[in-house]
């Protein structure tokens, strides 16, 4: 065979065709927006949009998305253990066009066509359509949440109304897998002090008859600077340590009245706080 010949019968590989195909990216464009729009939301979806574009296998397992994302790492995690991302996936795309296991926290995108879509997204003019989202990955809690175990009945509902809204939320139920087995202290420390932007503190009677308490005290008033502690005093509760912040915005927790209203009404609140931070940042990065 000529050197011409042989050169006219090698195989050049062609690059994927484009995909035109205007219901798919209207699709990943409401999948990466995710189920709510607020200033300074955490953005989980577009994540694991990303993570799975960059994998050739199709799938994407949400432990490796929270390594390639490290600064999402909690929201990607809170929307799967809280079960709100296979909610949102289930009523945002066609069964079969994209499948999540929550046992296994795997996302599985079978069809070719969508596979080659999420390829071919130019994602940083994804994320420029989203400027309401909170894409930085300095910060790896929007708020983190201290309390005394018997405000738990209104934490629990705090936490939910603070992650539907769509930020990421340091509460220890949801984080039992990386408390067991350390130190508590330090791991406490170092969320309070360098992972979150804001700490909202439940004052109740309660809070303070615990050593933990008062370690989680001491951390608050010691370290965390004022404006970022956002605190939320309990109607009855009388004189403690943190009186000082009486000179500061607070929130009143009446526990005689319904919890979760109150939890609801107060989610609303902090959102509007992170929002204003997350847009400071960004104009003083300007």
């Amino acid at each position: 065979m000529t050197q011409l010949a042989e050169v006219q019968n090698l195989t050049v590989p062609r690059s994927p065709a484009p995909v035109d195909d205007p219901a798919l990216t209207s699709l990943i464009g409401r999948l990466a927006r995710g189920p709510e729009v607020n200033v300074g939301a955490r953005a989980p979806l577009l994540r694991l949009l990303q993570s799975t574009a960059a994998s050739n296998a199709g799938h994407m397992f949400l432990e490796d998305c929270c390594r390639d994302f490290p600064g999402d790492a909690a929201a990607i995690r809170t929307v799967w253990n809280t079960g709100l991302l296979a909610a949102f996936l289930a009523e945002a795309a066609e069964p079969g066009l994209i499948d999540f296991d929550q046992r296994l926290g795997l996302l599985r995108v079978p069809g070719d066509a969508l596979r080659e879509a999420l390829r071919q997204t130019d994602w940083a003019t994804v994320e420029g359509e989203l400027p309401h989202l909170n894409l930085t990955q300095d910060i790896r809690y929007d708020v983190a949440l201290s309390f005394a175990t018997e405000e738990r009945p209104y934490v629990e509902p705090l936490f939910e109304a603070l992650v539907r809204l769509g930020y990421a939320v340091f509460y220890d139920f949801n984080e039992q897998d990386r408390l067991l087995g350390v130190n508590i202290d330090e791991f406490l420390e170092d969320v309070f002090v360098r992972q979150s932007r804001f700490v909202a503190v439940v004052l109740s009677n309660a809070f303070g008859l615990r050593r933990s308490h008062c370690f989680e005290a001491e951390i608050l008033q010691g370290k965390v600077p004022r404006q970022r502690l956002l605190p939320i005093y309990e109607t009855a509760h009388s004189c403690s340590p943190f009186d000082s912040l009486f000179h500061h915005g607070y929130l009143w927790l009446n526990s005689t009245e319904d919890l979760a209203t109150q939890a609801g009404k107060h989610a609303e609140i902090i959102s509007k706080k992170i929002a204003h931070a997350v847009l400071d940042a960004r104009h003083g990065q300007r």
